[in-house]
């Protein structure tokens, strides 16, 4: 039993912390119980993985768990998930993001699965000036007027996030690196505008009256899931005319308009989901 917990004792912390952050913040506080050396290290670990599911004994306390796990913990904090905050109050968010605004933190990933009344983001989320990549869900933004922005964001995923065409594009274009960009069913969005000279990657879904895409001139990935309009057509060549980079380019929920009449690159590869099946663009009707 003695070498067993020395074996563990003498470990690398780089390793050790390699194990942590694969672990749930609960699961991280049990390996105290496995040598003295590993008894606080859990309150460095570079990634604190938050999930309700995982708190659910704790049922009556977990928000002062997460106060406790945030107050306790020193150094950075590369990555933050808070999965799954049904019964948590806005005062408790708006704590936790003040005291990670505070951080030098680079992933950010919050699921507020679907709250009944949607979560206004603390203004000090828009402090975060070092996230590279951010994932929020079933809540709302309200950008602050002294934003200035997130020069290393490259990664932007929004699920159901209610917010404005203006708030979007001053996400978007002041955030010069962004590569990949994600809108699923957000609220608030009617004409989408997207400058964003670096971009590689948009996924789009939802209904919307207009998409402009000529500020966004190299994209390579473009996947656009739209409802029929009231018209039962929509003009995707209005979208992609000028994308001439464009690697790949998939579609479903509407009926495709004007395919032949498009002047599109030989190594486009182009998908209709729904069938399955590759489409020549040049045969279309």
């Amino acid at each position: 039993m003695d070498i067993a917990e020395d074996r563990i004792s003498e470990l690398p912390t780089e390793i050790i912390l390699m194990i942590l952050s694969a672990l749930t913040i609960r699961e991280a506080a049990r390996t105290s119980v496995l040598s003295r050396r590993w008894r606080s290290a859990w309150t460095s670990t570079p990634v604190l993985n938050i999930c309700l599911d995982s708190l659910q004994s704790f049922s009556c306390n977990w928000a002062n768990i997460v106060d406790s796990v945030l107050s306790r913990h020193h150094g950075p904090i590369s990555t933050f998930w808070l999965d799954r905050m049904i019964w948590c109050s806005s005062e408790d968010l708006n704590r936790w993001l003040s005291m990670l605004s505070s951080r030098v933190i680079e992933d950010l990933v919050i699921d507020f699965y679907d709250q009944y009344v949607p979560y206004t983001v603390h203004p000090s989320f828009f402090s975060c000036s070092t996230l590279v990549s951010v994932e929020l869900s079933s809540c709302r933004l309200e950008m602050p007027t002294d934003f200035n922005g997130f020069r290393f964001l490259k990664l932007l995923s929004l699920k159901t996030v209610t917010l404005t065409d203006t708030i979007l594009q001053a996400i978007v274009s002041q955030s010069e690196r962004l590569e990949d960009l994600t809108l699923i069913d957000c609220e608030g969005l009617s004409k989408i505008k997207i400058v964003a000279s670096n971009l590689f990657n948009f996924h789009l879904f939802g209904v919307f009256t207009e998409v402009d895409l000529s500020g966004s001139l190299n994209l390579k990935d473009l996947f656009i899931n739209w409802d029929d309009d009231e018209n039962g057509v929509w003009p995707l060549r209005q979208i992609i005319m000028g994308l001439t980079k464009l690697e790949s380019l998939s579609v479903t929920g509407f009926l495709l308009h004007g395919f032949k009449n498009l002047d599109w690159p030989a190594e486009l590869a182009i998908w209709k989901p729904r069938p399955g099946r590759r489409i020549d663009p040049r045969s279309a009707n």
